[in-house]
C-alpha cells in the first residue's frame, strides 16, 4: 500500500474483504474507522496499528473492526509492516483482494504477489521423532476404555527431494487487476 498524501475523511480501503474507513482525527467511533491523524506520519502509524489490531484504540487512533472481521484478517494471516517512506508491505495467505477509494491519486495499492509451491509425490517427508506409544486407560465405574496415542513427528523437505519442488510467484499490478 502506498500512501503519499494524508487521506481525506470517508476515504476507504479494503483488505481480504475487510473495509477500513478514514475519518477526521478525533472522530473515530464505529468499528473499522481509522483516524487520518494530525499529519501523514501520524496516519501511517495509526493505519499499521489498525490493520494489525495493535496499539491503543480510541477516537484519535482507530476503532477495531468487528470480531468477525478481525477473524477474517487473522485467518488470512494479514500483517502490515512499518512504512518505508510511503510504502507499507501487507502480507497474508491467499488472495488479499486489496482495493481503495482514496481521494488522492498518491494513495493506492500497487501490486499483489502470490507464491505457490508445487511438488511431486514424496517431495515432502514426514519424519517420526518418537515412536508411537499407545496407552489404555480404564474409566472408573464404566465399561469404556480410553485409547491414548502419543507420538512426535515433523515435516521436512530433504536436500535429495528439493528438485521435486517448484515455487511459482504470480504478481498482479493494480493497473492490470
Amino acid at each position: 500500500m502506498t500512501v503519499g498524501t494524508q487521506p481525506s475523511n470517508t476515504d476507504t480501503f479494503t483488505i481480504a474483504g475487510v473495509t477500513f474507513t478514514c475519518v477526521t482525527d478525533g472522530t473515530a467511533a464505529n468499528a473499522g474507522e481509522v483516524a487520518i491523524g494530525a499529519d501523514l506520519a501520524d496516519f501511517k502509524t495509526i493505519v499499521v496499528q489498525a490493520i494489525n489490531g495493535t496499539g491503543t484504540e480510541g477516537v484519535s487512533n482507530y476503532i477495531d473492526v468487528s470480531v468477525e472481521n478481525r477473524r477474517k484478517l487473522q485467518n488470512a494471516g494479514i500483517s502490515a509492516a512499518t512504512f518505508a517512506t510511503n510504502d507499507c508491505v501487507i502480507t497474508g495467505y491467499g488472495k488479499l483482494a486489496c482495493s481503495e477509494s482514496y481521494t488522492s491519486g498518491n494513495n493506492f495499492f500497487t501490486l499483489e504477489a502470490g507464491s505457490m509451491l508445487f511438488g511431486t509425490v514424496g517431495s515432502i517427508s514426514l519424519g517420526m521423532q518418537i515412536m508411537p506409544n499407545m496407552y489404555v486407560g480404564k474409566e472408573p465405574k464404566r465399561p469404556e476404555s480410553n485409547y491414548i496415542v502419543h507420538t512426535l513427528f515433523g515435516k521436512k523437505v530433504f536436500y535429495r527431494d528439493a528438485n521435486r519442488l517448484v515455487k511459482m510467484t504470480r504478481t498482479v499490478t493494480a493497473a492490470t487487476g
